[in-house]
């Protein structure tokens, strides 16, 4: 059986843990099998952490320019599937390539195309997520399959890729392993935690400004840390100005992107973690701070809008706090029961460990060689009808 895995999208965040942590799964559940690696020349953590064995084929373009990494998938890479005889291509990041010689597997992850809200991106976001939503469309109906990490995700996707269900599947992702927890000095002595990207859809100044009403209540005496990489200029500037405006520079700081492996340092040491998003078809961040016990504020439409996509409730269950994202009343009253209320806390810290135990890297890896070897079998009988 020989596979190939397409992860030239994975370049920041939970693209580059996801991927790495998946790579080492399968490694251990379906090494038998000979794997095909592609990445960009750019994409150095992702190279380091290919197992032995699997071969790895850096190309030499960045794979971050989306012209660049379309023209790869669409013309170069359908050559080098045929020339490796690849039984079934897995390809991450909504794409895949459309003329491919084997059987397709791609994985919806990113519902920004897809958004039902009016979020201010910048023009070249904007027209990113234009060709992002046709170019999704068109390899979901190319695709053998198509795999998502929610089932939210695939109820609110679904009916804008045009597909019919029956050729999806769900398979959620994991969290950790960890490697050994290394101390955080200077930080703040308690804080309240978020990790995510400064992107519109993060919803970042609706939970400023639900901290500011913590702190002028006087329901918390600590600081808010914002861990993630600024990707739209548009919203840094709109958080800058916002913090100066509530007069919080010294109470929410802009740690910009970290290493994953000093996450597990601020996930230890955090009061709560706290997202507001307004559209996820997962959201890691959420499931490693459950991880390590920590008590988590997550967002929920209540009534649920109809096309949108959040899975936190999927995820959860009943170890997290809910509150509106639309709210930022709602998001401080719900952070307020997570740093002062013991009982709530207590509780919360069990029920949180015992369902991110649930969700393990090795059966996600199973699930896929499953759906790995059934698309084996198509393409061997394909083979045979011509």
């Amino acid at each position: 059986m020989r596979l190939a895995l397409n992860l030239l999208s994975a370049h920041v965040g939970a693209g580059i843990v996801c991927n790495r942590a998946l790579l080492g799964a399968l490694a251990r559940v379906h090494a038998a099998a000979e794997y095909h690696v592609v990445l960009g020349r750019t994409q150095e953590a992702l190279a380091r952490a290919v197992p032995p064995g699997f071969h790895v084929h850096r190309l030499r373009f960045d794979s971050r320019r989306l012209a660049a990494r379309l023209f790869v998938e669409q013309v170069v890479l359908p050559f080098l599937l045929w020339r490796w005889q690849i039984d079934v291509l897995y390809s991450v990041g909504n794409l895949t390539t459309l003329v491919s010689p084997c059987p397709t597997v791609v994985v919806v992850e990113n519902a920004n195309p897809f958004s039902i809200f009016r979020l201010r991106w910048t023009w070249q976001q904007r027209l990113r997520n234009i060709v992002l939503r046709h170019l999704s469309r068109a390899s979901a109906k190319r695709a053998w399959r198509v795999r998502f990490v929610s089932q939210t995700s695939r109820d609110a996707l679904v009916p804008h890729l045009g597909i019919q269900p029956d050729k999806t599947f769900v398979i959620p992702h994991a969290a950790g392993p960890w490697d050994e927890i290394q101390p955080e000095d200077g930080l703040p002595p308690r804080f309240v935690l978020t990790v995510s990207s400064l992107a519109p859809h993060k919803n970042l100044e609706r939970l400023i400004q639900a901290f500011a009403r913590l702190v002028g209540e006087g329901s918390y005496e600590g600081s808010l840390l914002i861990v993630g990489a600024p990707v739209d200029r548009s919203t840094v500037r709109a958080v800058e100005r916002l913090l100066e405006r509530l007069g919080l520079e010294r109470r929410v700081t802009l740690l910009g992107e970290v290493p994953h492996e000093r996450l597990a340092g601020l996930y230890r040491r955090a009061d709560a973690f706290v997202t507001a998003s307004l559209e996820e078809t997962f959201g890691l961040p959420v499931l490693e701070a459950m991880g390590f016990g920590v008590p988590v504020v997550v967002g929920e439409f209540v009534p649920a809008r109809a096309g949108s996509c959040l899975p936190f409730r999927e995820i959860c269950g009943d170890a997290a706090l809910y509150c509106d994202p639309l709210s930022p009343e709602s998001i401080a009253e719900a952070l307020a029961r997570a740093v002062s209320d013991r009982g709530v806390r207590t509780e919360l810290t069990a029920r949180a460990k015992a369902r991110a135990a649930l969700f393990t890297w090795d059966e996600t890896a199973r699930a896929l060689k499953t759906v790995f070897r059934v698309g084996c079998l198509a393409h061997a009988g394909s083979r045979r009808d011509h």
